[in-house]
This record gives structure tokens, C-alpha cells and sequence, in this order.
């Protein structure tokens, strides 16, 4: 009875150990709390008026809060510019079709050139756990409100239009044509100011260290909860996590999706293998436990599995999820409900689907150089009707709830990605 009951205990404990870290880490939905997470400090305001001047104070002041997303452009690069540094470069043909599909926040044609922000850049910077700096104009601040990106809209404001013009005038540097032409852009914008919920503050820059006194008030909480996030001494709580649970047979080519997510969206890639075999190797009391289990020949409970994803999870500054090769069965996915419940969202699974036979011919190639004794044909066939018999039910289950999102990876590597990246694009700005 014993043997018996000491599993029992330690599915027990698992869980309870599991919960214990989702509470201490997240925050449910619909929290009073303030929580530490990235977002945008969106900040407008005419040309003149000082806001370069003030967002280049906060970045020297805080050079470890603040992120800047990495524009893009079709004009070439310059002399020591790098790409993906200084600017994304792309052919005007890709950006257009990429503006068309919706990837791009805001974009403007500056003398034949596009130039434009990235959902995909801004929420990378977001998901590294910083406040996303946007020095745009009015139209671009709508365009960023109108996608739902968590952030503070701020307008710096001259004291005056005739203020604004004596600064203008006082730079030496402007034709009569282009101070005009600055003065009646800067009376839109100031008017639009006024736009019913685009601006959540407004700082009248009249005197600028007065001005940035009132700036940094503006975000100071924002800064602190930036502050203590990366600061491993200090216990903060982060809203609930996304999650997206990514499957596909053996061979479909999730780590090589997963990795370019990771790359461009900045999310966390959680595989729930490399959990357990790095957890296995630890020589930590769980690790004694798998073990057992496995000498046994039997499965690890889902409780310690999921512990373990709940665990890393609550390490990463990001986030947001890719949880690789979980849900495996039902058996996990009761598994997760039980333990976590609606504390995380999860925003659907991602299923790379693939013909046996494509699927076959990789893994045989694979087997070639992989070293891995379960990449030979008796091996792989048995693990296609593992995944069908177990894993399919779990497919078609968030496939009835609406939550299945399938791409064809029998393409070639780049169109897999193609396909994908747009349901990543329709999550920014923590849409569920």
C-alpha cells in the first residue's frame, strides 16, 4: 500500500508546488494591481517642441528601462549602418505587401522611400521586459492606439504657437517655407491633441526641466515595476501569461518555427521534453522521481511535467509562451486545465501538419548524422501511430473549440514560416 500511496503523494505535492508558483508569479485577470511588464511610452508632439531632447534624457537617466524597436526602410543603407541595428533594410515590393497585410503600426513614403515601425519590432521590445519608446506624430499615435498596444500616449505641447515659432526661428536653420510649413503642421497636431481618448497626458514643454520633472512622474511606476522585473532580488507579480501550444508529428519543424518567433516576436520557447531531460539530469529530488518512473516504464505524471513548464515560466522576463510538444494527450490537457486553469490565456495550439511520408524522409535523413536511436524506420513509425492514436484527439479537441491554427509544413522552410507569422501578427497588442 505504501508503493502505492508514495505516487499519489508526490502528484499531490507536485501540484500543489505547481499552483503555489502560479500565484506567487501571475496575476489573474481582471487584478487591481499594478504589474511589471513591458509596453509602449508613446510620445507625439510638432517639431520644435523639444521631445528628441526629452526622450534622449530618459534614456540616458534609465539606459536599462528603455527599448527602441528597430525601424525599416527601403531606402539602402549608409555608410556603417548595419541592417537590423540601425534599420530593417527590404525591397519596397516586400514592405509594400507586408504594409498590406497589416505588419507594420505606421509607416510613411519620405522622398520615395518607406520607412514604417513593425508590430513585430515593438512587441519584441515589449516582450523583453522594457518600456518601448515611440517618437511618432499624431497619425502614427492613432494607428498605434487603434491596434490596442498597452502603452502611455503622451503629447509634449509648446506653451504657445508663437513660442513654437520663436524656437523655430531661433535655430538659424529653417528656410521661411519650412517654418511655415512646420507651424501649420504643429497647429493640427496640437489641435488633435485635444482628439477624445487618443492622448492619455499632456506635458507643456515651457520650461524643460520642469518638463521632464512632469515626464518622469508621468511614468515613474511604469519605471519601478521595469526596475524590479529585472531585478532577481525582488518578487514581482506579472499579468497572466499567453500561451500558445505548438504541435505537429515527429519532424513537422516546430523548433525550427519556435525559433523564429522567438527571433522575431520575442516570446519564450518552452520545449517539454528538454524540461524534463534537464530536470532529469539535475540530480534534484524530482529528478529521483522521474527516474523511478521512467525505470519503471512509466509515464511522468502531467502534474510534475506541468510544474516544471509553470516553473519556467516564471523565470522568463517575456511573457508570452511557446509551450513545444505539450499537450501530448488528453491526459495533459485535463492535466493543465486542473492545475493551471483560466490563470493563463491560451490562445490556441499551433499544428504543423505534414504528410507520414515527407515526415518519413526527414527523420531517415535526420538519422544520417542525429545520433538519436529512435531516427530509424521501426522507431519512427511507431511514434506516428503514437502521435495519431494520442496526440490527433488533442488537435481535434481545440480544433471544435475554435482554437486550431494549422500550417502546411511539407513547404519549404521560408513559406512555413510565411504562413505562420501572421497568426502572431493577429495576437499583438495582447489580443486572446
Amino acid at each position: 500500500a505504501g508503493d502505492i500511496i508514495a505516487p499519489q503523494l508526490q502528484e499531490m505535492a507536485a501540484v500543489a508546488e505547481a499552483q503555489a508558483q502560479l500565484a506567487k508569479t501571475f496575476l489573474n485577470d481582471g487584478h487591481a494591481v499594478p504589474v511589471a511588464e513591458g509596453k509602449c511610452v508613446v510620445i507625439c508632439g510638432p517639431s520644435g517642441v523639444g521631445k528628441g531632447t526629452l526622450i534622449e534624457k530618459l534614456k540616458k537617466e534609465f539606459p536599462t528601462v528603455f527599448g527602441f524597436s528597430v525601424s525599416h526602410t527601403t531606402r539602402g543603407p549608409r555608410e556603417g549602418e548595419v541592417n537590423g541595428t540601425h534599420y530593417h533594410f527590404a525591397k519596397k515590393e516586400d514592405m509594400e505587401k507586408e504594409v498590406e497585410k497589416g505588419y507594420f503600426l505606421e509607416h510613411a513614403n519620405v522622398h520615395g522611400n518607406i520607412y514604417g515601425t513593425s508590430k513585430a519590432a515593438v512587441e519584441k521590445v515589449i516582450n523583453s521586459g522594457k518600456l518601448c519608446l515611440l517618437d511618432i506624430d499624431v497619425q502614427g499615435a492613432r494607428s498605434v492606439r487603434k491596434a490596442g498596444v498597452p502603452g502611455i500616449f503622451i503629447f509634449i505641447s509648446p506653451p504657445s504657437v508663437e513660442e513654437l515659432e520663436k524656437r523655430l526661428r531661433g535655430r538659424g536653420t529653417e528656410s521661411e517655407e519650412a517654418i511655415q510649413k512646420r507651424l501649420g503642421n504643429a497647429k493640427g497636431e496640437m489641435d488633435a491633441s485635444a482628439e477624445k481618448g487618443l492622448f492619455d497626458h499632456i506635458v507643456v514643454n515651457d520650461d524643460l526641466d520642469k518638463a521632464y520633472t512632469a515626464l518622469k512622474e508621468l511614468v515613474k511606476n511604469d519605471i519601478a515595476g521595469i526596475q524590479a522585473l529585472h531585478d532577481p532580488k525582488v518578487e514581482v507579480k506579472k499579468g497572466p501569461p499567453q500561451v500558445v501550444f505548438v504541435l505537429g508529428g515527429p519532424g513537422a519543424g516546430k523548433g525550427t518555427q519556435c525559433a523564429n518567433v522567438v527571433e522575431e516576436f520575442g516570446w519564450t520557447h518552452l520545449s517539454a521534453g528538454d524540461l524534463l531531460r534537464a530536470e532529469q539530469a539535475s540530480g534534484s529530488p524530482d529528478a529521483e522521481m522521474i527516474n523511478n518512473f521512467i525505470k519503471e516504464g512509466k509515464i511522468v505524471p502531467v502534474e510534475v511535467t506541468i510544474k516544471l513548464i509553470l516553473a519556467a515560466m516564471s523565470k522568463s522576463v517575456c511573457n508570452k509562451f511557446l509551450i513545444d510538444g505539450f499537450p501530448r494527450s488528453m491526459d495533459n490537457y485535463d492535466g493543465w486545465v486542473n492545475v493551471v486553469g483560466d490563470q493563463a490565456r491560451v490562445a490556441f495550439c499551433l499544428f504543423f501538419e505534414c504528410t507520414e511520408e515527407a515526415l518519413k524522409e526527414r527523420l531517415l535523413k535526420r538519422g544520417e548524422t542525429s545520433g538519436r536511436a529512435d531516427d530509424n524506420e521501426a522507431s519512427i513509425m511507431k511514434r506516428f501511430t503514437a502521435f495519431k492514436d494520442i496526440t490527433m484527439p488533442v488537435i481535434n479537441m481545440f480544433d471544435g473549440k475554435g482554437m486550431m491554427r494549422k500550417v502546411s509544413s511539407a513547404q519549404a522552410v521560408t513559406e512555413v514560416w510565411a504562413d505562420t507569422k501572421p497568426h502572431f501578427i493577429g495576437l499583438f497588442g495582447g489580443a486572446k
